[in-house]
């Protein structure tokens, strides 16, 4: 039986009555992991912002869709971030999140998924976004992913959001988050990247 009382919800979440629970937007998804990110390099804790539990509350369960439209019965969320020095110019393409890097993402046996948002961002200054001093991509498999093979401007961040129409992934599939300096000096500073989405059975796809 549900509640009749409205529980606190933090700010930028808003009150579902039909779940009873407070829901993030994948917007609010990417300011808190940017937030996340800043307070990491800046050595602060993260005051209990938890990427597992923002993405519990944003992709929610409906039968009646395909399984990397909602996330159905059987399915988890899942984040993955990674934060390198920035690369000396010209760096080539170097993974962020990948295995070639310090960050890798495990895809568990018998699931697939779909990531629903991306995040990349550089913490340091003179980056125009859409020069092309920096470029991100997204590989499956050593395959670069449609419209997500040359990232120009930083995603997650305003004025770019970091929703995706969906990129899709398989049980075993390699996945990497890289990025290419091209031409920023970028002494002593970050390259951040995250994406989140969620798992479900690969029975259902």
């Amino acid at each position: 039986m549900g509640s009749n009382i409205q529980p606190f919800c933090p700010p930028g979440t808003i009150y579902d009555s039909v779940t009873e629970d407070c829901n993030f937007s994948l917007a609010d998804i990417a300011t808190m992991q940017q937030t996340i990110a800043n307070n990491a390099n800046k050595g602060f804790p993260n005051k209990g912002l938890d990427p597992l539990r923002q993405g519990k509350f944003s992709f929610d369960s409906n039968p009646t869709t395909p399984p990397w439209v909602n996330m159905p019965d059987g399915g988890f969320p899942f984040s993955s971030n990674g934060t390198i020095n920035t690369p000396v110019a010209p760096s080539g393409f170097v993974d962020v999140i990948g295995p070639n890097g310090q960050y890798t993402f495990q895809i568990p046996n018998g699931y697939d998924g779909v990531i629903k948002i991306l995040v990349c961002f550089y913490n340091g200054g003179g980056f125009i976004s859409g020069s092309g001093a920096l470029i991100w991509r997204i590989l499956i498999n050593g395959q670069a992913v449609r419209n997500y093979d040359n990232i120009l401007v930083q995603l997650g961040v305003p004025p770019f959001p970091g929703s995706t129409e969906g990129i899709r992934f398989k049980s075993g599939d390699t996945i990497q988050f890289q990025v290419d300096n091209v031409s920023l000096g970028g002494g002593g500073t970050q390259i951040f990247c995250f994406f989140g989405g969620w798992f479900y059975p690969s029975k259902l796809s």
